[in-house]
Protein backbone atom coordinates (compact mmCIF):
# COMPACT_ATOMS: atom_id res chain seq x y z
CA UNK A 1 0.00 0.00 0.00
CA UNK A 2 1.48 3.30 -0.91
CA UNK A 3 0.62 5.84 1.90
CA UNK A 4 1.64 8.90 -0.37
CA UNK A 5 -1.17 9.43 -2.47
CA UNK A 6 -1.68 12.16 -5.52
CA UNK A 7 -4.15 14.33 -2.42
CA UNK A 8 -0.93 14.26 -0.44
CA UNK A 9 1.21 15.80 -3.22
CA UNK A 10 -1.28 18.15 -4.48
CA UNK A 11 -1.53 19.32 -0.44
CA UNK A 12 2.56 19.43 -0.05
CA UNK A 13 2.65 21.69 -3.65
CA UNK A 14 -0.17 23.78 -2.31
CA UNK A 15 1.76 24.84 0.69
CA UNK A 16 4.96 25.16 -1.31
CA UNK A 17 3.15 27.40 -2.99
CA UNK A 18 1.25 29.29 -0.22
CA UNK A 19 4.95 29.63 1.69
CA UNK A 20 7.04 30.66 -1.19
CA UNK A 21 4.44 34.17 -1.70
CA UNK A 22 4.45 34.39 1.92
CA UNK A 23 6.68 37.03 3.18
CA UNK A 24 9.60 35.76 5.42
CA UNK A 25 11.70 37.55 7.61
CA UNK A 26 13.99 34.83 8.06
CA UNK A 27 16.61 32.92 5.57
CA UNK A 28 14.70 30.37 3.88
CA UNK A 29 16.40 26.70 3.46
CA UNK A 30 16.38 23.99 1.61
CA UNK A 31 16.97 20.70 3.71
CA UNK A 32 17.81 17.51 2.92
CA UNK A 33 17.05 14.69 5.54
CA UNK A 34 19.88 12.19 5.70
CA UNK A 35 20.14 9.82 8.96
CA UNK A 36 18.77 9.06 12.23
CA UNK A 37 20.23 7.00 15.23
CA UNK A 38 16.87 5.83 17.86
CA UNK A 39 18.98 5.57 21.33
CA UNK A 40 18.33 2.58 23.78
CA UNK A 41 16.43 0.46 20.98
CA UNK A 42 16.34 -3.29 20.76
CA UNK A 43 14.84 -3.06 17.29
CA UNK A 44 17.15 -2.29 14.35
CA UNK A 45 15.02 0.51 13.01
CA UNK A 46 16.33 1.65 9.07
CA UNK A 47 18.68 4.19 10.18
CA UNK A 48 19.50 6.48 6.62
CA UNK A 49 16.68 8.41 6.01
CA UNK A 50 16.72 10.69 2.98
CA UNK A 51 14.30 12.95 2.11
CA UNK A 52 13.74 16.57 0.73
CA UNK A 53 11.85 19.80 2.70
CA UNK A 54 11.80 23.50 2.37
CA UNK A 55 11.42 25.96 5.01
CA UNK A 56 10.00 29.02 4.23
CA UNK A 57 8.90 31.54 6.70
CA UNK A 58 9.95 29.43 9.63
CA UNK A 59 7.82 26.34 8.68
CA UNK A 60 9.21 23.63 6.84
CA UNK A 61 7.22 20.68 5.08
CA UNK A 62 9.34 17.86 3.65
CA UNK A 63 9.09 13.77 2.97
CA UNK A 64 11.38 11.33 4.50
CA UNK A 65 12.12 7.55 3.92
CA UNK A 66 11.22 6.74 8.05
CA UNK A 67 12.76 4.69 10.18
CA UNK A 68 10.24 1.39 9.17
CA UNK A 69 11.65 1.07 5.68
CA UNK A 70 13.03 -2.50 4.98
CA UNK A 71 12.81 -3.61 8.17
CA UNK A 72 11.14 -6.63 9.48
CA UNK A 73 8.87 -4.25 11.71
CA UNK A 74 5.13 -6.42 11.89
CA UNK A 75 3.53 -2.87 12.14
CA UNK A 76 5.15 -1.38 8.90
CA UNK A 77 2.83 -2.22 6.39
CA UNK A 78 3.18 1.20 4.42
CA UNK A 79 5.86 2.13 1.56
CA UNK A 80 8.75 3.50 4.25
CA UNK A 81 8.06 7.67 2.91
CA UNK A 82 6.80 9.55 5.36
CA UNK A 83 5.58 13.60 5.12
CA UNK A 84 5.93 15.93 7.84
CA UNK A 85 5.87 19.92 9.04
CA UNK A 86 7.44 21.56 11.43
CA UNK A 87 7.50 25.13 12.82
CA UNK A 88 10.17 26.57 14.33
CA UNK A 89 9.70 28.03 17.34
CA UNK A 90 12.12 29.15 18.70
CA UNK A 91 15.88 30.09 16.34
CA UNK A 92 19.31 32.00 17.70
CA UNK A 93 23.00 32.28 17.50
CA UNK A 94 25.63 30.80 20.04
CA UNK A 95 28.11 32.52 18.17
CA UNK A 96 29.45 33.14 14.15
CA UNK A 97 29.33 29.17 13.71
CA UNK A 98 27.20 27.71 15.77
CA UNK A 99 23.40 27.92 16.19
CA UNK A 100 20.74 26.68 17.73
CA UNK A 101 16.70 26.51 17.03
CA UNK A 102 13.50 24.58 18.76
CA UNK A 103 10.55 22.91 16.40
CA UNK A 104 7.40 21.53 16.84
CA UNK A 105 5.43 19.86 14.53
CA UNK A 106 3.97 16.08 13.22
CA UNK A 107 4.76 13.30 10.74
CA UNK A 108 2.67 11.46 8.87
CA UNK A 109 3.39 7.86 9.19
CA UNK A 110 -0.03 6.15 7.37
CA UNK A 111 0.34 2.51 7.36
CA UNK A 112 4.06 2.45 9.13
CA UNK A 113 4.76 1.62 12.59
CA UNK A 114 1.78 2.07 15.42
CA UNK A 115 0.49 5.72 15.03
CA UNK A 116 -0.70 7.22 11.74
CA UNK A 117 0.47 11.06 13.22
CA UNK A 118 3.55 11.20 15.51
CA UNK A 119 4.25 14.75 17.34
CA UNK A 120 7.85 16.13 16.89
CA UNK A 121 9.67 18.48 19.46
CA UNK A 122 13.15 18.60 18.24
CA UNK A 123 15.99 21.11 19.29
CA UNK A 124 18.62 21.10 17.15
CA UNK A 125 22.37 22.30 17.06
CA UNK A 126 23.56 24.43 13.41
CA UNK A 127 26.48 23.98 12.92
CA UNK A 128 27.56 26.58 9.84
CA UNK A 129 30.16 25.12 7.42
CA UNK A 130 29.77 28.97 5.43
CA UNK A 131 27.38 31.11 5.54
CA UNK A 132 24.64 28.94 3.86
CA UNK A 133 25.54 25.84 3.87
CA UNK A 134 24.49 24.35 7.71
CA UNK A 135 24.97 21.31 9.17
CA UNK A 136 21.62 20.26 11.58
CA UNK A 137 22.18 17.57 14.30
CA UNK A 138 18.67 17.43 16.26
CA UNK A 139 17.25 15.29 19.13
CA UNK A 140 13.60 13.67 18.83
CA UNK A 141 11.92 12.61 22.66
CA UNK A 142 9.56 9.98 22.58
CA UNK A 143 6.86 11.04 23.91
CA UNK A 144 4.36 8.53 22.85
CA UNK A 145 4.98 4.70 23.11
CA UNK A 146 6.30 3.53 19.12
CA UNK A 147 6.96 0.10 18.65
CA UNK A 148 9.92 -1.19 18.53
CA UNK A 149 10.21 -4.90 18.83
CA UNK A 150 10.29 -5.20 22.50
CA UNK A 151 8.00 -4.12 24.70
CA UNK A 152 10.59 -3.99 27.66
CA UNK A 153 12.83 -1.53 25.76
CA UNK A 154 13.02 1.86 27.25
CA UNK A 155 14.10 4.03 23.64
CA UNK A 156 15.43 7.32 24.58
CA UNK A 157 14.29 9.19 21.67
CA UNK A 158 16.29 9.40 18.62
CA UNK A 159 18.94 11.71 16.96
CA UNK A 160 18.68 13.38 13.38
CA UNK A 161 21.31 14.76 10.73
CA UNK A 162 20.13 16.80 8.09
CA UNK A 163 22.01 19.73 5.74
CA UNK A 164 20.48 22.99 4.74
CA UNK A 165 21.12 25.28 2.40
CA UNK A 166 20.00 29.06 3.11
CA UNK A 167 19.46 31.55 0.55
Amino acid sequence: MNIIQPRHIYLLITLVIVLWFAPSAKSDELVVNLASNHLNSAFNFNEVNPGLGIKMNNTEIGFFRNSYHNTNATDARGDGYSLYTKFTFREGMLNSRFGYSLDLGLAYYGDDGPYSLVPIVQPQLKFFLTKRNVLNLGYVPIFIDTWDGNEHSRMKGLLTLSYSYRW
